[in-house]
């Protein structure tokens, strides 16, 4: 359904076109293996107002059931690592 009301705008995770600290969360559902890491995390954490929050969701593989059952990934109560501090190889 169409929503009038929605602000949509082009960009990437990159680039998130929005004023510096203009929201109180950033949502990423299944998709943040496609992001270059780094500058996406440099661009969340700028667009994010004080106090503001990441949520990131994932899927495991098929098949695997891990700790909390099919297809859902164990909870870590991590922050996600700041920009510039993941490995090389990710």
């Amino acid at each position: 359904a169409r929503q009038p009301e929605a602000d949509v705008r082009a960009g990437t995770a990159e680039a998130i076109p929005l004023e510096a600290a203009s929201v109180d969360a950033v949502l990423v559902a299944a998709a943040f293996h496609w992001f270059e890491p780094d500058a996406a995390l440099t661009e969340i954490h700028r667009v994010l107002g004080p106090g503001g929050g990441l949520g990131l969701s994932c899927k495991r593989a098929e098949g695997d059931a891990g700790p909390r059952g099919p297809g859902l990934a164990p909870r870590s109560g991590r922050a996600p690592p700041a920009p510039g501090t993941l490995p090389p190889d990710r």
